[in-house]
């Protein structure tokens, strides 16, 4: 188990899983929306998160810096412009960031497998 929070992933788990993997996609944007961005990630570890394991239940968060995972990057991709779909942020599934990518916007770039 590893702490929560906006914290480095640890890919351990996935050597476990044989038939596990992670698909990696990219999305343009510009230098100004990575920098508004990197800021808010910057401040969110500054003030502390923690992982919203309630919301994965409740579909909100009770605070502003407690998120899952999926949460987070539709808050950065909202706040930053760069949303594709629109969804109340609690109700955010992982597969939602490519399935609802309606006009194409993700670019995939390769999968890395465990096996």
């Amino acid at each position: 188990m590893y702490p929560p929070g906006l914290n480095p992933e640890m890919i351990a788990a996935f050597h476990q899983k044989s038939d596990a993997s992670v698909l990696v996609y990219r999305l343009a944007t510009t230098l100004a929306q990575k920098q508004q961005i990197a800021a808010k990630i910057k401040q969110i570890n500054q003030t502390g998160s923690a992982y919203n394991i309630i919301g994965l239940v409740v579909k909100r968060s009770l605070r502003p810096n407690i998120m899952f995972c999926s949460q987070f990057v539709y808050q950065m991709l909202r706040l930053s412009g760069l949303a594709y779909f629109t969804k109340a942020d609690g109700n955010v599934k992982p597969t939602d960031l490519v399935e609802l990518d309606y006009y194409k916007k993700l670019d995939f770039c390769y999968e890395i497998k465990f096996n």
